[in-house]
């Protein structure tokens, strides 16, 4: 048998992995810290707050924006940001994850999504063909994150 590395156990952990049951039992599911004691931004959610000014940058090309979701599993954490702005819409999105069967679980979404199985942290972006990135619960999978955002 061949030992396996790293990467390869990871990709079978995800790709087994009920994400269901985790979410049951994590800690955003106790009520007390679901709730945030916070505003971001100070009026309004930070979906309005994009929206708006994804409005403001692309008066255009509103309705043909395209997204992508970096580390995104099921895309249940990110796919609120694309589908729940009014102003702007996306006409597709990437969604980027090492594990196959997490990006095979997404529900299906107002715009193509394109599943893009890889590990995030030899992603090489596009220039200039995103008009927001979004990076949810994931992010911290990632080891090389500066050079990441130095590409977003």
């Amino acid at each position: 048998m061949v030992p396996q590395t790293q990467l390869d156990q990871a990709r079978k952990a995800w790709d087994e992995f009920d994400i269901d049951a985790v979410r049951s039992v994590s800690w955003l599911a106790i009520k007390s810290i679901g709730e945030r004691p916070y505003r971001f931004p100070p009026t309004g959610s930070p979906v309005s707050y994009i929206d708006q000014l994804l409005g403001e940058a692309f008066p255009d090309r509103r309705r043909e924006l395209k997204g992508a979701a970096i580390v995104c599993g099921d895309m249940e954490a990110e796919r609120g940001v694309f589908e729940e702005v009014t102003s702007v819409g996306f006409s597709e999105v990437d969604g980027f994850d090492l594990s196959a069967q997490s990006l095979e679980r997404v529900r299906p979404c107002p715009f193509r999504f394109n599943p893009k199985v890889t590990d995030c942290n030899d992603l090489v972006l596009e220039p200039e063909k995103y008009d927001l990135i979004v990076a949810a619960h994931g992010i911290h999978h990632i080891f090389n994150v500066a050079g990441l955002f130095f590409q977003i």
